[in-house]
């Protein structure tokens, strides 16, 4: 089963720790280029010039492998002295409660998915593929952990956390989205074994990084060597009081030949539809009530607002299947490709913010979703099925180039 081990992680160095919540960026793929530059303004030695590319750039590829090895040189990044597993301990708030989430980062030696040691839920795009390969090629490492979910009720690295909480953090820091973030090196041969032990009898599934994994494999195939031997991952046990999943809204241009009235006479031809306050919008459940799909499509910021329901075609059945299935295809009759185009169908995870993309765009409109069950994924991944992109939110998101893996350390 999966063989994973510690490693000498490249950090920012310690006299950079108090600047480490405008140093660390968003995942690659949510950020615009707005957001990019800001990122850069606010410290110009944030982690998003090491996993964006400059859109404006020649060689972006190159310029950012030159720019990794320069701040390694110039000591801006340091790699810590021993192998270690790396502890974080992140908290937060949500729909307001609060959350405390505890996971580790360590290296992973990818294999192909019909081995069953790694499951994919979701399905991939050729084009971000083939960006973080160029990438990979050229920096020979990795800004940030594609995510594992594994089971284990016996909860074996919360009680390493608990052993190691008291002791001074590696790093401690809230982000500009309010998670607080701390981590710790697990670097005492004991722990280190045990956590290697208890993960060989686990089977891992894929919640975010689907198409850095099959990068990953891509780039393993090409290479000679130790180099593409291991990736980095950050493993959370679905056990832990702090797993959590979120929906994820669809945010979607109406096609040119329909407006609301034909769309709400299309939709009543597959769903039993039903008028609701908004008030009863943003409180929909935020898991589903299992019997039945049921979502919601909101026609404007204020409403009106309708409740989708139908019998499911399965017992496998979901909201995600469904709308893409029933909506987007046989109502809109989109192909793969237009529904996986961002200028047409955009995504968030809070419904208050989703709807807030609908003022004044009457051709804009929202679908809102509840929460994927992780037991649905499960069990579908374990048959070799995959849903489509954007099925799940593991949140929060990890914070890309605060552990970096570099292949070419020793």
């Amino acid at each position: 089963m999966p063989e994973i081990k510690a490693f000498k992680a490249c950090l920012y160095s310690q006299s950079l720790k108090p600047q480490l919540a405008d140093l660390v960026s968003p995942p690659y793929d949510v950020i615009s280029e707005s957001q990019r530059q800001e990122l850069i303004r606010r410290n110009d030695l944030n982690s998003v010039q090491l996993c964006l590319i400059d859109s404006q750039s020649e060689q972006p590829y190159e310029e950012m492998a030159n720019r990794f090895k320069a701040w390694k040189d110039e000591g801006v990044l340091e790699h810590f002295p021993r192998q270690a597993f790396y502890l974080i301990e992140e908290s937060y708030q949500s729909s307001g409660h609060d959350f405390q989430r505890i996971g580790f980062v360590g290296l992973l030696r990818p294999t192909a998915f019909e081995k069953g040691e790694v499951l994919p839920h979701e399905h991939t795009l050729k084009g971000p593929k083939k960006d973080r390969l160029e990438l990979l090629r050229c920096m020979k490492a990795e800004l940030s952990q594609i995510f594992f979910v594994y089971e284990e009720p016996e909860n074996s690295v919360e009680k390493i956390y608990q052993k190691r909480r008291s002791e001074e953090a590696l790093f401690d820091f809230k982000d500009p989205l309010g998670v607080h973030r701390r981590g710790w090196a697990i670097d005492q041969e004991q722990d280190i074994r045990a956590i290697e032990n208890m993960m060989r009898d686990r089977q891992l599934l894929i919640a975010d990084g689907h198409h850095r994994y099959e990068t990953a494999l891509n780039f393993l195939e090409e290479s000679s060597g130790e180099m593409g031997r291991y990736i980095q991952g950050y493993f959370l046990n679905s056990e832990s009081s702090g797993f959590q999943i979120l929906p994820i809204h669809r945010i979607v241009d109406l096609p040119q030949k329909f407006d609301h009235k034909r769309l709400k006479s299309e939709l009543a031809k597959v769903f039993e539809l039903r008028e609701i306050s908004k008030g009863e919008a943003l409180s929909f459940p935020s898991q589903s009530p299992g019997q039945k799909i049921q979502m919601l499509v909101c026609l404007t910021k204020n409403g009106p607002f309708y409740k989708l329901s139908r019998a499911k075609d399965s017992e496998d059945d979901a909201e995600i299947f469904s709308l893409q299935r029933d909506v987007f295809e046989r109502v809109f009759d989109w192909s793969i490709d237009k529904i996986s185009d961002k200028s047409v169908v955009s995504y968030h995870h809070e419904a208050t913010a989703a709807l807030e993309q609908l003022q004044d765009k009457p051709t804009k409109i929202a679908f809102l979703l509840p929460a994927t069950d992780l037991q649905l994924i499960r069990k579908l991944a374990s048959q070799g099925k995959r849903m489509p992109q954007k099925s799940s939110f593991f949140s929060p998101k990890l914070a890309s180039g605060l552990i970096v893996y570099d292949m070419t350390a020793s």
